[in-house]
Protein backbone atom coordinates (compact mmCIF):
# COMPACT_ATOMS: atom_id res chain seq x y z
CA UNK A 1 0.00 0.00 0.00
CA UNK A 2 0.85 3.53 -0.45
CA UNK A 3 0.21 4.49 3.23
CA UNK A 4 2.51 1.94 4.82
CA UNK A 5 6.08 2.93 5.34
CA UNK A 6 8.68 0.32 5.99
CA UNK A 7 11.72 1.56 7.82
CA UNK A 8 14.96 -0.11 8.49
CA UNK A 9 15.92 -0.92 12.05
CA UNK A 10 18.16 2.12 12.76
CA UNK A 11 15.62 4.57 11.34
CA UNK A 12 12.81 2.92 13.34
CA UNK A 13 14.90 3.14 16.55
CA UNK A 14 15.63 6.80 15.90
CA UNK A 15 11.92 7.51 15.27
CA UNK A 16 10.83 5.76 18.47
CA UNK A 17 13.53 7.57 20.49
CA UNK A 18 12.41 10.96 19.20
CA UNK A 19 8.80 10.01 20.01
CA UNK A 20 9.79 9.15 23.60
CA UNK A 21 11.81 12.38 23.92
CA UNK A 22 8.90 14.45 22.65
CA UNK A 23 6.46 12.71 24.98
CA UNK A 24 8.82 13.16 27.92
CA UNK A 25 9.30 16.85 27.18
CA UNK A 26 5.55 17.36 26.86
CA UNK A 27 4.92 15.56 30.17
CA UNK A 28 7.64 17.61 31.83
CA UNK A 29 6.21 20.86 30.42
CA UNK A 30 2.70 19.90 31.53
CA UNK A 31 3.82 19.04 35.08
CA UNK A 32 5.89 22.24 35.36
CA UNK A 33 2.95 24.31 34.12
CA UNK A 34 0.60 22.59 36.59
CA UNK A 35 2.99 23.26 39.51
CA UNK A 36 3.51 26.90 38.44
CA UNK A 37 -0.25 27.41 38.16
CA UNK A 38 -0.77 25.87 41.59
CA UNK A 39 1.96 28.08 43.09
CA UNK A 40 0.48 31.18 41.39
CA UNK A 41 -3.02 30.38 42.68
CA UNK A 42 -1.68 29.87 46.19
CA UNK A 43 0.24 33.16 46.10
CA UNK A 44 -2.79 34.98 44.72
CA UNK A 45 -5.03 33.65 47.52
CA UNK A 46 -2.43 34.63 50.13
CA UNK A 47 -2.09 38.11 48.60
CA UNK A 48 -5.85 38.69 48.55
CA UNK A 49 -6.13 37.51 52.16
CA UNK A 50 -3.29 39.80 53.24
CA UNK A 51 -4.84 42.75 51.39
CA UNK A 52 -8.18 42.07 53.08
CA UNK A 53 -6.50 42.02 56.49
CA UNK A 54 -4.67 45.28 55.85
CA UNK A 55 -7.78 46.99 54.43
CA UNK A 56 -9.82 45.82 57.42
CA UNK A 57 -7.19 47.09 59.83
CA UNK A 58 -7.06 50.48 58.09
CA UNK A 59 -10.86 50.73 58.02
CA UNK A 60 -11.11 49.96 61.74
CA UNK A 61 -8.38 52.49 62.46
CA UNK A 62 -10.21 55.15 60.42
CA UNK A 63 -13.48 54.33 62.17
CA UNK A 64 -11.84 54.73 65.59
CA UNK A 65 -10.41 58.08 64.50
CA UNK A 66 -13.77 59.29 63.16
CA UNK A 67 -15.55 58.19 66.33
CA UNK A 68 -13.03 60.11 68.45
CA UNK A 69 -13.54 63.19 66.29
CA UNK A 70 -17.32 62.84 66.58
CA UNK A 71 -17.09 62.53 70.37
CA UNK A 72 -14.86 65.60 70.59
CA UNK A 73 -17.25 67.56 68.36
CA UNK A 74 -20.26 66.42 70.39
CA UNK A 75 -18.55 67.37 73.65
CA UNK A 76 -17.65 70.77 72.21
CA UNK A 77 -21.25 71.32 71.04
CA UNK A 78 -22.57 70.27 74.45
CA UNK A 79 -20.21 72.69 76.17
CA UNK A 80 -21.31 75.50 73.85
CA UNK A 81 -24.97 74.66 74.52
CA UNK A 82 -24.34 74.71 78.27
CA UNK A 83 -22.60 78.09 78.02
CA UNK A 84 -25.48 79.49 75.93
CA UNK A 85 -28.08 78.10 78.33
CA UNK A 86 -26.30 79.52 81.36
CA UNK A 87 -26.03 82.93 79.64
CA UNK A 88 -29.74 82.83 78.87
CA UNK A 89 -30.57 81.80 82.41
CA UNK A 90 -28.34 84.53 83.80
CA UNK A 91 -30.05 87.15 81.60
CA UNK A 92 -33.52 85.89 82.55
CA UNK A 93 -32.79 85.94 86.26
CA UNK A 94 -31.36 89.46 86.06
CA UNK A 95 -34.34 90.65 84.03
CA UNK A 96 -36.78 89.07 86.47
CA UNK A 97 -34.98 90.48 89.51
CA UNK A 98 -34.85 93.94 87.89
CA UNK A 99 -38.59 93.77 87.23
CA UNK A 100 -39.27 92.74 90.80
CA UNK A 101 -37.35 95.75 92.08
CA UNK A 102 -39.29 98.24 89.95
CA UNK A 103 -41.48 100.68 91.92
CA UNK A 104 -45.19 100.60 91.13
CA UNK A 105 -45.92 103.12 88.37
CA UNK A 106 -48.87 103.79 86.19
CA UNK A 107 -49.37 101.36 83.33
CA UNK A 108 -48.88 104.09 80.69
CA UNK A 109 -45.28 104.80 81.61
CA UNK A 110 -42.51 102.45 80.61
CA UNK A 111 -39.18 102.01 82.27
CA UNK A 112 -36.13 101.13 80.18
CA UNK A 113 -34.39 97.99 81.25
CA UNK A 114 -30.65 97.78 80.68
CA UNK A 115 -29.16 94.50 81.80
CA UNK A 116 -25.63 94.21 83.12
CA UNK A 117 -22.70 93.00 81.03
CA UNK A 118 -23.30 89.68 79.33
CA UNK A 119 -27.01 90.21 78.65
CA UNK A 120 -28.87 91.48 75.62
CA UNK A 121 -29.49 95.23 75.67
CA UNK A 122 -32.22 97.48 74.44
CA UNK A 123 -35.24 95.75 75.91
CA UNK A 124 -37.81 97.74 77.83
CA UNK A 125 -40.28 96.30 80.32
CA UNK A 126 -43.25 98.25 81.61
CA UNK A 127 -44.36 97.87 85.18
CA UNK A 128 -47.58 96.27 83.91
CA UNK A 129 -45.53 93.69 82.04
CA UNK A 130 -43.32 93.19 85.06
CA UNK A 131 -46.20 91.39 86.75
CA UNK A 132 -46.20 88.80 83.95
CA UNK A 133 -42.65 87.84 84.84
CA UNK A 134 -43.70 86.90 88.37
CA UNK A 135 -45.13 83.64 89.52
CA UNK A 136 -48.97 83.72 89.72
CA UNK A 137 -48.94 83.88 93.54
CA UNK A 138 -46.59 86.91 93.51
CA UNK A 139 -48.45 88.98 90.92
CA UNK A 140 -50.02 92.17 92.27
CA UNK A 141 -53.79 92.13 92.40
CA UNK A 142 -54.06 88.35 92.48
Amino acid sequence: GRTKVFLRQPALAWLEESLRATAASRLTAWSLAWMAKRRYTSLKRATVALQALVRGHLARQLLRHLRRQALVAAARALKEAEVAASALQRWWRRARSACLKLPEESSTQSTAFTPRAGGAGGSSVSSADAGLLLAPAQRPGT
